[in-house]
């Protein structure tokens, strides 16, 4: 009879170690396994073409808060045949001369991508490295690897924008290490309590379902986005120049 317990009692203690060291190995393996669409979004061609198409559009982006003079000067600068071609930056500053307050322009991923990896191959702070945009539609994810000895995770974050005519909004739809998910508010709101994002201009809201990442309108930047469109591999943004009279009025609104 004893021995009878003492087996039962093996058998059980033999299955929840199985169980335990069974999810535990599942676990790691969902954490250092690399998404596809990261491994996707990381296969770059024309890297150079891609960032230059990048930069241009960018350029056409800016133009919109830029005054005649402004635009003259630009013409004349010397160190732009340093990023584009004498016939591009004519054409750019033929576009950007138009004097249009509002304009809406598509950035692919890959030209984004391209971009990311010559100018921002390794994210602030330094832990994160290789960051990639991959667009879906009415959804954007950033993920970015971070190398661990002998491993590494790549770290992904799924949002939805959101424009308002104060602020940027991005809905924190899912968050991921390799193929696992986390739990989106207990970490959003770990992140609102210790980070220095509540600072400034941008914020945190943990209150919102789902939370959301909030970035106020810079007047000093002359524009703001008034539209986000999120379609399969590419992003469509329209930005307008934020003149002296709408802040004028939005102050006028506030008293």
């Amino acid at each position: 009879m004893l021995r009878r317990i003492i087996f039962r009692c093996f058998l059980v203690g033999l299955a929840v170690v199985l169980l335990v060291t069974g999810g535990f190995v599942i676990t790691c393996v969902m954490v250092t396994s690399t998404p596809a669409v990261y491994t996707e979004a990381s296969d770059l061609h024309d890297v150079e073409d891609g960032k230059r198409r990048f930069e241009q559009t960018l350029v056409r982006l800016a133009g919109v808060c830029l005054t005649p003079g402004q635009i003259s000067d630009l013409r004349r600068k010397e160190d732009a045949e340093d990023l584009f071609s004498p016939e591009e930056w004519v054409a750019l500053m033929d576009d950007v001369g138009h004097g249009l307050k509002r304009t809406t322009q598509t950035i692919r991923q890959d030209d984004l991508n391209a971009w990311m990896a010559q100018e921002l191959s390794v994210l602030p702070g330094g832990d994160l490295q290789d960051p990639r945009f991959i667009f879906s539609e009415g959804r954007m994810t950033l993920a970015a690897r971070m190398p661990m000895k002998g491993f590494s995770i790549v770290w992904g974050i799924e949002m939805t924008p959101i424009v308002t005519p104060d602020r940027l909004e991005l809905e924190i739809q899912d968050l991921r290490a390799g193929h696992l998910p986390l739990p989106v508010d207990r970490i959003a709101q770990l992140l609102a309590d210790t980070s220095d994002v509540k600072h400034g201009r941008v914020s945190f809201d943990v209150h919102s379902t789902p939370p959301r990442l909030c970035f106020d309108w810079d007047p000093e930047l002359r524009l703001r986005i008034v539209d986000v469109v999120v379609t399969d591999h590419a992003i469509e943004l329209t930005v307008e120049a934020i003149d002296q009279a709408d802040e004028m009025a939005d102050a006028v609104v506030s008293r």
